[in-house]
């Protein structure tokens, strides 16, 4: 009977209490961010930040809560998952780094020609050289053992032929690196990742600032064009997934279909956030004239959360567009009462900077 030198597995009661305790610290993020901006205890706002946080670090570990990749390591090779046993002689590379490859050398056996039949998080078959690429990857504190462990056994019964370091820990890591993800970049990837940081960054100033209201003539012109540039982002999303153009992690190919189905509503919040209000508001504040105006309130329909703000039909309503005043104020003023606001107006809208109660 052979003997088992180390096996590598996900733990299910620690992918359990991982993805326990991602989901508790999403609440505890937006709990944070909420201080910040009161807006964001709106179910919305809500929704989409725990959704956000849970789904960055715990997208990778709901395949693995169905089917764990097992690795099993003995003397003379290594057992995978529904790949069965492979001697050291068919493995063409063991390679370390951010993710663990092998390449196997099937000659002429027969193996999956799909990665729908393995657990693995990334699995090609070349038809040409009869040769499978297949990679794992596992998040940090859910397997059996350490990685680093598992590896550093795996690397003492290999053959020397078979140690093939690669992947970001044998990658010299410089700020070009990190910034860009790659030491030369090319010029489109220059662009993609200038403009994600723009519009990331416009999407974040709209969510921490509150109180600009969008003019009739940019919400006129920003709505349509929003919709129009969510179905075209959507419908090429789509099609690069459906011609496998899209470049994802390996580990983020089997989520996919929860991708998809949030993909129109995470283009549309991108967008109409950082477009309509982030730069509406940036242009405002920038060139906007001093305005003031008198106006009538209403308190919002729901008071949860100790909040302040009202609502103003002459400013407009809609998502974030609130006016937020001293609680002292907030308690005496009923729905229908007026006040007088100064701020900043432009073509683009009104930015809210203080108010003063009008007695009648």
């Amino acid at each position: 009977m052979k003997t088992i030198r180390t096996e590598l597995y996900a733990d299910k009661r620690k992918l359990l209490i991982y993805n326990i305790v991602v989901l508790l610290l999403s609440y505890a993020a937006w709990l944070g961010f909420a201080f910040f901006n009161p807006v964001l205890y709106d179910p919305t706002g809500a929704f989409f930040l725990i959704a956000i946080f849970y789904m960055m670090y715990a997208n990778r570990t709901w395949s693995l809560l169905k089917q764990s990749p097992h690795l099993k390591v003995y003397d003379d090779g290594i057992e995978f998952d529904n790949l069965g046993f492979w001697k050291w002689e068919g493995i063409g590379g063991v390679f370390d780094g951010d993710q663990q490859n092998f390449r196997l050398i099937c000659k002429g056996r027969d193996v999956p020609k799909k990665s729908k039949k393995t657990s693995a998080c990334s699995y090609i078959y070349d038809g040409d050289t009869d040769i499978v690429f297949v990679g794992y990857k596992f998040p940090m504190s859910v397997t059996n053992i350490p990685p680093k462990e598992f590896y550093k056994t795996l690397y003492r019964y290999a053959p020397q032929k078979q140690k093939t370091k690669s992947g970001s820990l044998a990658k010299k890591i410089t700020w070009r690196t990190l910034f860009w993800g790659v030491e030369n970049p090319s010029a489109k990837r220059v662009l993609v990742v200038i403009l994600s940081f723009i519009f990331i960054g416009l999407c974040f100033y709209a969510m921490f600032t509150r109180g600009f209201f969008l003019s009739d003539n940019w919400k006129a012109i920003i709505k349509p064009l929003t919709w129009v540039a969510t179905i075209a982002g959507t419908s090429a999303y789509y099609w690069a997934y459906s011609k496998g153009k899209l470049k994802l992690k390996s580990g983020q190919k089997k989520m996919s279909p929860l991708v998809l189905v949030l993909v129109p509503f995470l283009i549309f919040l991108l967008l109409w956030t950082s477009v309509s209000i982030g730069i509406g508001r940036a242009y405002t504040e920038l060139y906007g004239m001093e305005t003031e105006k008198i106006i009538t309130v209403n308190k919002k329909k729901h008071e949860d959360h100790d909040e302040n703000c009202l609502e103003s039909e002459d400013l407009g309503t809609g998502y974030m567009q609130e006016l937020c005043i001293q609680r002292k104020h907030y308690k005496n003023i009923s729905n229908g009462s007026s006040l007088k606001v100064y701020g900043k107006g432009s073509w683009f809208g009104f930015v809210f900077k203080k108010y003063r109660l009008i007695h009648e």
